[in-house]
């Protein structure tokens, strides 16, 4: 779960602030497992195009030394947040699952309550694994209660995403405290026939529990996140952008599940570059 992070920060010229509002509009877009070598404005060499992060880097500024807070998903999205080490909290090494006490304790401070306070909207679409408190217990769930300790209590005015890595069960789609469709099905990682020592999140699923198995959602299915993200994202900022250009600036956190395991490229894309899937 080795991670490396591409962030990238714009202030987007077709919603850009007026006047009364000269703050610039900032998206952070967090890759998880990118090396530095996979985006071909940093390598000519690489197996895969990578257009529209080689157009930010042109038209923007590369940094080029720069360094994630550490190699794994949990501290290192900690330390994107907070400013803070990771080690200062009580996780000394490696993550943790879904459901868990979030790293980022009551009261702590982060970019987007920082944002917040001085004027912007807030928004976080994506994977979040910094832990949340979900209803009740996996063999007795009430999704019709609020989930508690999450990106909402956090700084963010908006979620909407799932609770961690695919990989450790809980898997559905949150908007705000509640799924979707609630994680009512069980399933264990599955064999991915398109990528080597790889696995695979979806149907058909089990409808009850047994040892070993994750919760997850009946419409859940591991290759639509990156489409799902990305449209919520832009759906997000154009039902903001009328306020952003006027008064209120937006920020949005938007923490990608890709290119970490699973590798499962739609049908459109399989293929067509170079690198195996």
């Amino acid at each position: 779960m080795k991670l490396t992070a591409l962030i990238v920060l714009l202030g987007l010229g077709a919603i850009s602030p007026a006047k009364s509002a000269p703050q610039p509009n900032i998206v952070i877009i967090y890759t998880d497992d990118q090396g530095y070598g996979d985006s071909s404005c940093l390598n000519t060499q690489a197996k895969f195009r990578t257009p529209h992060q080689d157009r930010l880097a042109r038209e923007g500024m590369t940094f080029t030394d720069a360094h994630c807070s550490d190699t794994v998903c949990t501290p290192s999205r900690y330390g994107l947040l907070t400013g803070r080490y990771s080690w200062r909290t009580t996780l000394k090494r490696g993550v943790f699952g879904a459901e868990h006490p979030c790293l980022i304790p009551k009261g702590r401070a982060t970019l987007a309550s920082f944002l917040r306070r001085n004027g912007y909207q807030t928004a976080m679409v994506g994977k979040w694994h910094l832990g949340m408190d979900f209803p009740g217990t996996p063999e007795n769930r009430d999704w019709s209660l609020p989930v508690q300790d999450m990106p909402l209590d956090k700084g963010f005015d908006y979620f909407w995403g799932i609770p961690a890595s695919m990989n450790y069960g809980v898997l559905a789609w949150f908007e705000g405290r509640f799924a979707k469709v609630a994680p009512s099905r069980w399933t264990r990682k599955k064999a991915n026939h398109l990528a080597l020592s790889d696995y695979r999140i979806a149907p058909p699923y089990h409808a009850e529990q047994a040892n070993g198995l994750m919760e997850v959602a009946p419409d859940f299915v591991d290759s639509l996140c990156l489409t799902r993200f990305t449209d919520r994202a832009i759906k997000w900022i154009e039902s903001v952008a009328e306020e952003a250009r006027s008064t209120r600036p937006l920020f949005l956190y938007l923490p990608l599940t890709s290119p970490h395991k699973p590798v499962i490229p739609l049908k459109q894309f399989r293929g067509r570059g170079s690198a195996g899937a």
